[in-house]
């Protein structure tokens, strides 16, 4: 079932190797190269009122999840030619985002996505410091005493198991995954594309975070902030972070 999602987001490049990656329109704000995401749970696309069921019982809902792209970066032939250090925010409803503009050609290498800040950029990273109208100036994931950001944000609803008359999930949950020591760099494998003046490529980010709920106790532990100060709680963050299942095609 997840080659089917995956499959299913590939029609819209045409195919998933070499080929055609490019759709007729130019991308937003002059870019034409972009991102579309999805946020799967293992075989089934999540959804805000959709249950979903770990392997310890538990049903809970998923009604938002915020990620957070630090860097884009495009290399051929062993160098970057092309980089996007603006951060951007990635959500269930906003799973779509221009990337950077590349000159008309052929073009054969990968790309890749930092999530997080590292450790040098991390210390003193305030909003202040983006341009205006940046998404990330208004939003809630930089962390409070200028230690970066949470780049990996999960909220939803548990279901009450002690409750027989819960179904819409009365117990809250939220999973923030920040600071350098969670950050995370993903690259796909070869890409083979080519652009010509009016066209746009488009990549495909997949994230699966089915395995980081499928052992999770979330009526005992329904809060995680990557605290530094808590080893129990940044244990979790990290382990969190390393076990998303993050796709690149």
């Amino acid at each position: 079932m997840k080659k089917i999602l995956i499959l299913a987001l590939c029609s819209s490049l045409v195919a998933c190797e070499e080929k055609d990656l490019t759709t007729d329109n130019p991308a937003p704000e002059d870019k034409n190269t972009l991102v579309a995401t999805s946020f799967i749970y293992g075989d089934h696309g999540i959804h805000p009122d959709t249950a979903l069921t770990n392997d310890l019982g538990y049903s809970f809902f998923i009604t938002d999840i915020q990620v957070v792209v630090n860097e884009f970066f495009f290399v051929e032939s062993g160098d970057t030619i092309a980089r996007r250090t603006e951060p951007f925010i990635i959500n269930m409803t906003e799973t779509d985002q221009p990337l950077v503009k590349l000159a008309p050609g052929g073009y054969s290498g990968y790309y890749g996505f930092q999530f997080g800040l590292d450790s040098a950029n991390s210390v003193g990273a305030t909003p202040i410091t983006l341009p205006e109208g940046n998404e990330l100036r208004n939003s809630d994931v930089y962390r409070k005493g200028a230690d970066g950001i949470d780049h990996f944000v999960i909220k939803g609803r548990l279901i009450d198991p002690d409750n027989p008359l819960d179904s819409v999930g009365t117990i809250p949950f939220e999973y923030r995954i920040g600071t350098y020591a969670t950050t995370r760099v993903e690259a796909s494998l070869k890409q083979n594309f080519s652009l010509a003046r009016n066209s746009r490529v488009k990549f495909v980010l997949q994230f699966d975070v089915k395995p980081i709920f499928k052992p999770l106790d979330i009526k005992k532990f329904p809060s995680i902030t990557s605290d530094p100060t808590n080893p129990i709680d940044i244990a979790a963050a990290i382990a969190m972070s390393q076990n998303i299942d993050i796709g690149l095609f």
